[in-house]
């Protein structure tokens, strides 16, 4: 199943290894690249600047079954994935879409109001500050506690669920619980 991985490499050897990564065919990489508009000096018009808004970090987008990750990592320039346990951390399509939505924003900023149909979740509230960090050193600290808030989130919602669960399971499936219904029933 095809999940996104965050891969960490060297901040010089971004467009090589995303380059390279591309070449493979049976991996989505996804930069997000921040676009600034800057007013020109020697005319009346603006001058469009691009950077890529993680320096060193690469979205990826595959399934660990068709490629394994070494086959990533051996790419020169690539460092690791990050991880959070001692796997490499899947990270949710909701963030990625988040950053998309919050990018798409940003380029279009001369709307002079926009309307909500569905209201920014934290999650999105929370890549906007990011987003809009100057400091890439900062930004990129950022992203990795956002990402990492959503990841403790993840398993305790899980952890959470599975709980509750074993306690409705017990508390129907012992043996007093049978007893006492049993004898109602009768």
């Amino acid at each position: 199943m095809k999940n996104w991985h965050l891969l960490s490499c060297k901040s010089n050897a971004n467009q090589w290894v995303t380059l390279e990564i591309e070449s493979l065919e049976v991996v989505e990489v996804y930069s997000p690249v921040l676009v600034e508009k800057q007013r020109r000096s020697d005319c009346d018009g603006f001058r469009t600047k691009e950077k890529v808004l993680f320096p060193g970090y690469l979205f990826l987008r595959f399934d660990p079954e068709e490629i394994h990750t070494t086959h990533i990592t051996r790419i020169p320039g690539a460092i690791q994935f990050v991880r959070f346990s001692d796997t490499p951390y899947v990270v949710p399509d909701s963030v990625i879409q988040g950053l998309r939505d919050v990018l798409l924003l940003r380029v279009n900023c001369t709307l002079s109001c926009i309307e909500y149909r569905n209201l920014p979740t934290d999650l999105e509230k929370s890549l906007h500050l990011v987003v809009g960090l100057r400091s890439e050193t900062v930004r990129r600290a950022r992203l990795l506690a956002v990402l990492q808030h959503e990841d403790l989130k993840a398993r305790r919602n899980k952890g959470r669920s599975l709980s509750e669960l074993g306690r409705i399971v017990t508390a129907l499936e012992t043996p007093a619980h049978r007893a006492k219904h049993q004898t109602h029933a009768a």
